[in-house]
C-alpha cells in the first residue's frame, strides 16, 4: 500500500469496499480535453478509488462506481484549509455514444473529476499501475 493510498484510505468510511489506485503527482488537466466514452463505461473493477497529489500538492480522493452506461463519481481534496467534499454526480453514455452529466452541482468540477477518471484508465492501459485491497485485519484475543 503507498502512503497516499493508506492516508487517503482514512478518509473513507468503508476503504475495504472499493479497489483503489494511486496515480501519483497529477498535473491540472483542462476540463475541455476529450475523453474516451467507452473507456470511461469500463472501469476495472465495479467499484474504484483513485488518489493522488493535485497540481498544489493536495491529497485527492475519487471515487467511481460502474452502472449500466454510466459511472457515478465523488470525491474529496485533503486541502491546507480542510477537507474539500465534491457532491456525487454520474456521467451516462447516451444512445448515440455522447456522454452528458447528470445531477452535477458543479459542471466544471465534475467535467475536471471526467477528466482526471479518463487520465487513470489511460495510465492503467499504458503503464499498469497496481490495484490494492484493503482487509480488515482481525487479531485473536487470547494466544
Amino acid at each position: 500500500m503507498t502512503p497516499d493510498i493508506r492516508a487517503a484510505s482514512r478518509l473513507t468510511s468503508d476503504p475495504t469496499r472499493v479497489m483503489w489506485f494511486d496515480v501519483g503527482q497529477v498535473p491540472e488537466y483542462s476540463a475541455d480535453r476529450p475523453v474516451d466514452a467507452e473507456r470511461l463505461m469500463h472501469p476495472p473493477f465495479d467499484r474504484c478509488a483513485i488518489c493522488g497529489r493535485d497540481a498544489d500538492g493536495d491529497l485527492f480522493v475519487l471515487t467511481t462506481t460502474a452502472g449500466h452506461n454510466s459511472l457515478a463519481i465523488a470525491g474529496l481534496t485533503r486541502a491546507r484549509a480542510g477537507i474539500v467534499y465534491m457532491d456525487a454526480f454520474a456521467i451516462m453514455r447516451l444512445e448515440d455514444g455522447s456522454l452528458a452529466l447528470h445531477r452535477a452541482s458543479d459542471e466544471t468540477q465534475a467535467r475536471a473529476a471526467v477528466v482526471m477518471v479518463d487520465e487513470w484508465l489511460t495510465r492503467l492501459d499504458t503503464s499498469g499501475l497496481s490495484g490494492y485491497q484493503p482487509v480488515i485485519l482481525i487479531r485473536p484475543l487470547c494466544t
